[in-house]
């Protein structure tokens, strides 16, 4: 398959991080095979994630030892991260699944990161966004913001002002 070779040419080429992300990883059928042939090589692997299949997937991601899991949280509040992200329940889904792989973790691996794609619906409440996730997981992210477009689009209701954006900065 296509994707174990280009594992074995990561390895080859003595990549040291590899982060699987994009869409969903967690929807991957192979997802544990494909991790097992990561490690085999020594590389770190991340999983960067909306958070909905994590507590199904908890068990595997801990046996085939993933390093870090990023879950994307827009909020802490579950209505504001729900409504933005178009999932009813997806904030419910996510605590219970950093719950599960905290439960059943080996120490802190794999480590529990919150990144928090900053955007108009947040913006003014980073101080308690940061104070409330750093109780739950093992660190807190927030994604930059962006001044164009190149990787992704921000919907228009959530788009920040370029007012906004510099009182941030």
């Amino acid at each position: 398959e296509e994707k174990l070779r280009i594992i074995e040419q990561f390895g080859k080429a003595r990549v040291w991080y590899l982060g699987l992300g994009g869409g969903e990883p967690l929807l991957e059928d192979k997802l544990d095979l494909l991790i097992r042939q990561i490690k085999k090589h020594s590389i770190t692997v991340n999983i960067s994630t909306n958070g909905l299949l994590l507590r199904e997937k908890a068990e595997m991601l801990v046996k085939e030892r993933v390093d870090h899991i990023t879950v994307s949280i827009d909020s802490i509040f579950p209505e504001v991260h729900d409504r933005n992200r178009g999932h009813e329940g997806l904030f419910k889904e996510i605590i219970l699944g950093i719950a599960a792989v905290k439960k059943i973790r080996q120490g802190k691996t794999p480590a529990l990161t919150v990144r928090t794609v900053i955007n108009k619906s947040n913006f003014s409440g980073l101080a308690a966004q940061a104070e409330h996730w750093r109780n739950i997981a093992d660190d807190v992210m927030f994604k930059p913001i962006n001044k164009n477009d190149i990787f992704y689009s921000v919907p228009d209701d959530l788009r920040m002002t370029e007012q906004e954006k510099e009182g941030l900065l």
